[in-house]
């Protein structure tokens, strides 16, 4: 990661080098003149988005059709294997549209009313509401562990009755209670109302499914008989419609701007890519690093700026741009659209001048169609840290494959990032049945984010945070309960030893944890110090515990022991670098940590509870 990032380096024409990557800072401009992102005052704007249009991805033709390049693409696809990307390489079947039963969800989903006499005459378009996936699944990118995101997009007046979201969310989850049969299971149902996007979560046969819902409103109905999902269709949603209808957007816009002609190319870099990010634990959105969406945008804009490289060549590529990029300059693939198309409602959109939140926004991924969002703006310091950090080992990494220095398996092999950090921060989560425990993991990932912003406090005595994206399941012998963790590097930079107390960073986290309505009996939360350097890859030395890869979506086992050799052991791939890194130099500040609420004494005996300060060497 560059030392230091107010520095704006010019993005270069097609003649210059392409070690030059970066733009410059971003300024929009208010009526013609320059103004200050952080400056802004407000009020309306006269901005076209021409300020924005040196971020866009300006092509270089230097086409090279080497033979060693054209060898690499052919090692690099046969590596990740020939489907869509897997968690380990193969295809994922099992994600197919029929075997989700999305298919008879569109056949099968009533949801109008006896029509009152006299019927209306019969429409030229079916009456159920269709079913649109976007995102990863469209892509054709999804791996068979992914959330598989789709648009219910139902009817408009008088075809189907006006309805509301929590209607239809409501009426759903009562036709998934009478249809479901030993081909069309349905678990896990939760609805999210008050969410930004409001969505209804829930597994089909094992497979998350997240559905957003929008309605078309009745003036645009011929339109919708024409099947034609654009802007006149859209004409006249509200706010939450128009976002729910946003990922469908999004991603036919990205296949637009990459082209039939690169589409498998940009798909092979972009499954790569996700397979990396997910082995070196910087995948996952809902934890404030980046997402599917955020990687796509990322990977065609490189694709837009190199039309004639190779896979393997777009693969390089990406870590060379984006290890030099001066964030927080933005990523665009598209103009900035800065008023909406006729008809529909004017929506906020990314604008660094008119609004001073956006000027805070640390790794701006613009998404290419109105309304202009910021796709990534819940990345934190801790996590774009962590981000550089890889980038900048992968471009060592497959700088080398590319050099012939080592096949592909070195950029995809295990995690070595708990070999680098003396002290971790580990938050255990449990539960004492599985259904339990799905819903209070899924609590407590929603709010890692306040942890780790918690802990960028830290900073001010020394400490610097770097947090993995990736749950682990927790294992043992004696007691059966459901536990997964979550694990953060801390790194030093202090050399004289003293103590540093971390429970302050902890407080609004643990207290957002536990304060939640949802939780029951035996939901349990745990924030305590551990030591690294124990060997293992892509799992974390639980002390007293032995933990495993897997997401935390198993049935994990805690156990009250005294041994304190405990191992750990994972499945997440993606390297770069090895053994003891600069991580562990001068990490001797000896650390106290905090333990999450109290529990139950026979419980808290069962799991092994946390000390209330732990020194960590």
């Amino acid at each position: 990661m560059p030392n230091d990032h107010s520095s704006s380096p010019v993005l270069p024409t097609s003649s210059s080098s392409s070690s030059s990557l970066s733009p410059p800072e971003v300024q929009l401009t208010s009526s013609g003149s320059s103004s200050s992102p952080t400056k802004s005052t407000g009020g309306e704007s006269g901005n076209t988005g021409d300020d924005l249009k040196v971020y866009l991805p300006k092509p270089i033709d230097d086409k090279h059709d080497e033979e060693w390049e054209v060898k690499r693409g052919t090692e690099l696809d046969d590596f990740l294997g020939n489907g869509v990307e897997g968690d380990d390489g193969v295809e994922a079947s099992s994600a197919s549209r029929e075997n989700l039963g999305l298919n008879n969800l569109h056949n099968n989903l009533h949801l109008r009313p006896p029509p009152p006499p006299p019927p209306p005459p019969p429409p030229s378009k079916s009456l159920h509401p269709t079913i649109i996936p976007f995102g990863s699944y469209a892509l054709k990118v999804h791996s068979p562990s992914s959330d598989i995101d789709v648009l219910c997009l139902a009817s408009p007046p008088p075809l189907t009755p006006v309805m509301s979201r929590s209607q239809f969310f409501s009426r759903l989850k009562q036709y998934f209670e009478t249809r479901m049969n030993d081909d069309f299971i349905i678990s896990d149902v939760t609805v999210l109302i008050n969410a930004f996007t409001p969505v209804m979560k829930f597994k089909i046969n094992c497979i998350d499914i997240d559905l957003v819902y929008a309605q078309i409103k009745e003036e645009n109905l011929e339109e919708y008989k024409n099947e034609y999902l654009g802007k006149e269709t859209l004409r006249g949603l509200d706010a939450e419609s128009l976002r729910s209808v946003n990922g469908v957007l999004v991603t036919n816009e990205i296949l637009s701007i990459v082209g039939k002609e690169r589409g498998e190319v940009f798909r092979l870099a972009l499954r790569g890519i996700k397979r990396w990010a997910k082995g070196v634990g910087i995948y996952g959105n809902g934890m404030g690093f980046l997402g599917g969406v955020n990687f796509a945008i990322m990977v065609a804009w490189v694709c837009g700026r190199f039309p004639n490289a190779g896979p393997a060549r777009l693969f390089q590529k990406f870590f060379q741009i984006y290890s030099t990029w001066s964030f927080p300059s933005p990523i665009l693939l598209s103009p900035l659209l800065l008023s909406p198309p006729p008809g529909w409602t004017p929506q906020q959109i990314w604008n660094p001048t008119l609004n001073p939140r956006d000027a805070y926004h640390l790794l701006p991924i613009i998404t290419p169609c109105y309304p202009s969002m910021n796709s990534s703006y819940n990345v934190g310091k801790g996590q774009l840290r962590r981000i550089m950090m890889e980038v900048e080992r992968g471009r060592e990494v497959v700088d080398g494959v590319m050099k012939g220095r080592g096949g592909w398996e070195e950029v995809f092999r295990e995690s070595t990032f708990f070999n680098r950090f003396t002290n971790y921060l580990e938050v255990r989560c449990v539960a004492l049945t599985p259904s339990d425990f799905r819903r209070w993991q899924r609590w407590v990932e929603s709010k890692i984010r306040i942890l780790i912003a918690g802990l960028e406090m830290a900073a001010e005595q020394g400490v610097e945070v770097h947090p993995f994206a990736k749950f682990f399941d927790v294992v043992g012998k004696e007691m059966e309960v459901c536990g997964t963790s979550f694990f953060i590097g801390l790194r030093s930079l202090r050399t004289n030893g003293d103590i540093v107390d971390l429970s302050f960073c902890t407080n609004e986290f643990l207290y957002a944890v536990s304060n939640w309505e949802g939780r029951v009996q035996g939901m349990e939360i745990f924030v305590q110090g551990v030591s690294g350097g124990m060997g293992g890859s892509g799992g974390g030395a639980v002390g007293q515990q032995k933990v495993k890869g897997g997401g935390g979506k198993g049935k994990g086992r805690a156990r009250n022991s005294r041994k304190r050799n405990g191992t750990r052991r994972g499945n997440g791939g993606g390297g770069g670098g090895g053994g003891n890194s600069d991580e562990n130099k001068g990490n001797s500040t000896t650390t106290t940590t905090t333990k999450g609420k109290a529990t139950t004494d026979g419980f808290s005996e069962a799991i092994g509870s946390p000390t209330k300060k732990t020194r960590m060497r």
